[in-house]
């Protein structure tokens, strides 16, 4: 069993998947694996793989055809199987902090699901920070109500809760973000902390 499995899901992002998968291969618990989800690559985005795992036996590809909004459907069986302490995701044009998973294992000795604060920088250099949590019932009730307040990487759960959901990942219906409506199940779940 592995401390956590990193999922990448790719579409189109060859130019900056490379320095996504590095931030998943410098996490300071090195027991990981690294899935990366091929929804439809092409070949630019084969080779930025087959040249991060040249190196590093953690990394998987599994190369799918297009499936649904963002190939949701893929993602499935990938987070059913896992036998990881915990699944957490990372967009293939985002970066996770060294200590992402070392920090999301302590979260979730207590919790089901966890997001850390996104950081962002835009374009001309300024950084700003979106603190939300879930434990809070007015961040959790906005949440609920249909407000999009975050991105889908760093989200992290246990496969148990997710596989205690009565629909994992499957293709998003219009007026939702993929990331948004998975994490609506979980905060549906009866009992999910």
């Amino acid at each position: 069993m592995s401390s956590a499995d990193i999922v990448i899901p790719t579409h189109d992002h060859a130019r900056t998947l490379g320095h996504s998968l590095r931030s998943a291969q410098d996490q300071t618990v090195g027991d990981i694996r690294i899935v990366v989800i091929g929804d439809g690559i092409g070949d630019d985005t084969r080779e930025v793989v087959a040249d991060a795992r040249a190196g590093d036996p953690r990394i998987e590809l599994l190369d799918l055809p297009k499936a649904g909004r963002t190939g949701e459907p893929h993602r499935d069986p990938v987070v059913r199987a896992s036998n990881a302490t915990l699944v957490t995701y990372l967009c293939d044009d985002d970066l996770l902090f060294p200590d992402h998973v070392e920090q999301m294992v302590g979260l979730l000795e207590d919790a089901d699901v966890a997001l850390p604060p996104s950081t962002h920088l835009d374009a001309q250099g300024a950084v700003r920070c979106s603190p939300v949590s879930f434990a809070d019932e007015e961040w959790r009730d906005a949440a609920l109500s249909g407000r999009s307040l975050y991105g889908l990487t760093g989200l992290s759960h246990t496969p148990e809760a997710y596989r205690r959901l009565p629909e994992g990942w499957a293709t998003t219906p219009e007026g939702y973000y993929t990331d948004q409506f998975m994490l609506l199940k979980f905060l549906r779940l009866p009992g999910c902390r």
